[in-house]
This record gives structure tokens, sequence and C-alpha cells, in this order.
């Protein structure tokens, strides 16, 4: 079966054999005719990649929630082996170790880090400040007429609605 393109560029054709695009008149009754039937083709080709395109959505939401339920499990298992972790860390002094023919366990005093209770006693220079553009109020006041550097209206791509 021909693909989207094909027949759309097929329909391009066809019309341009069919219609005299200076007057509007049908010039080729045959192409007319051709191009109506695949029209038609072009229906049944969107109507068979939507359907398809419905069962790949089906598919991955399928993968989502049981890839959702292992994430969980891994979350929890993860938590629970954090807990046993740190309880062996605050039983063993630095320097300790531990082990036998399955595990290696040695203990290690911990890296130096900067603990903030509170920011806002933080001196400037040890604040990052980052900005972000209003993309809402831009997208507002450019619809409005008003002109703003470095910015302008684009229209994103066809909205195709499969139900």
């Amino acid at each position: 079966m021909a693909r989207l393109y094909e027949i759309k560029g097929e329909l391009e054709h066809l019309l341009a054999r069919a219609i005299d695009l200076d007057t509007g008149e049908v010039v080729d009754e045959k192409a007319l005719e051709l191009f109506e039937q695949t029209e038609g083709a072009l229906e049944a080709k969107v109507v068979a990649q939507s359907v398809a395109i419905q069962e790949l959505w089906a598919e991955a939401t399928k993968v989502r929630v049981a890839a959702g339920a292992l994430g969980a499990r891994a979350t929890a298992l993860d938590a629970r082996a954090e807990a046993l972790r740190a309880e062996v860390a605050a039983c063993c002094a630095p320097g300790s170790k531990f082990g036998d023919e399955r595990v290696r366990v040695s203990v290690r005093e911990g890296a130096l880090r900067a603990d903030v209770f509170d920011e806002a006693l933080v001196p400037e220079q040890y604040v990052r400040t980052t900005t972000t553009v209003r993309r809402d109020a831009v997208r507002a006041d450019l619809a409005n007429g008003i002109e703003i550097p470095g910015a302008q209206l684009t229209r994103g791509a066809n909205i195709v609605i499969i139900k």
C-alpha cells in the first residue's frame, strides 16, 4: 500500500491534470475520476494509520503501567538497601573492614559538605540566581501587537486529534 506522502503527491498531480488552474474548468474527466478514487484511498489510509496509532498508544500505556509498577518496586528495594547501608555506617567506625567470600566492606570517613540551614543568611556571593523568560506573557503581548525585541509569534505544528 502506498505511503501517505505518495498518495498526497498523486492527488496533487491528478488535480493539476484534471482542472485548469487559470479557469477552474475540468479539462480531463479521467484524471478527475482518478482523483476522487485516490481521495478515497487517502481517507482509508489515514483511518488505518490512525487505528495503528491508537494501538501503539494503548501498548505504550500498558508498558508505562508495567514500568511504573516495576519502578515503584525498584524504588522500594533501593530505599531498603539504603536504610540497611546507613545502619551499617552508623555502627562502624571509619577505617573498619569486614567481609567474607561473598562481600567486602570497608568504612571510610564521609566527605566534607556544606549544610545550609538558613538560605536567607548566606551572603549574595554564594547564591546562584537564574532567570527565565515568561513565555506566556511574551506570547500574550505579541498577540496584542506589542513588539518585543528577540521574540516573535510563530505557529506550531498542526494538531491531529485521534480518539
